[in-house]
């Protein structure tokens, strides 16, 4: 009798354990996750453009999905993005901030391959550029040394290791 409910309740794990087996396959195939993929080229050059910012959008709501910069060789990759609209934001120091947008992973479309953007630079001029230094002034003690912080200095600050640097 013993040996007939061990067997019944064996049989019984064995079927739970089937049963969570197809679930997480069938979970597994109907995975919600695509990737784009790109470059950044400048517009006049047509060279790559290393270190650009590149910020993956919500569509409906402009919150940053993701970000990164790219490669060496301008390219940009985002891989693991879940199915929806998106926007792609590109930015970089003297360059003009461009917008991709419509962008829609689906399961039917989950690979988008852009081309080369291309950005368009902008340059600015500043009539003058006026630098601030501080020097922090120390009083050197037989134990240790005590600095006296400017007001200015200590405004700029944000901890007590940045007065030192």
């Amino acid at each position: 009798m013993f040996t007939s409910i061990f067997k019944k309740g064996r049989n019984l794990l064995y079927k739970v354990f089937v049963v969570a087996l197809l679930l997480s396959s069938t979970a597994q195939s109907y995975a919600v996750a695509g990737k784009i993929e790109g470059s950044v080229t400048d517009a006049q050059t047509h060279k790559e453009i290393p270190a650009i910012k590149v910020e993956l959008l919500n569509a409906v709501d402009s919150s940053v999905v993701r970000g990164g910069l790219t490669d060496n060789d301008g390219k940009y990759l985002f891989d693991g993005v879940a199915f929806g609209k998106y926007i792609i934001r590109f930015s970089g120091l003297s360059y003009r901030k461009y917008l991709l947008s419509d962008i829609e992973l689906t399961p039917q479309k989950p690979y988008i391959k852009f081309g080369n953007t291309a950005l368009i630079t902008e340059s600015k001029s500043l009539s003058e550029v006026t630098v601030y230094g501080f020097k922090m002034t120390g009083e050197m003690m037989d134990d240790k040394t005590v600095y006296t912080v400017n007001a200015k200095a200590a405004a700029v600050a944000q901890s007590g290791l940045d007065l030192l640097r």
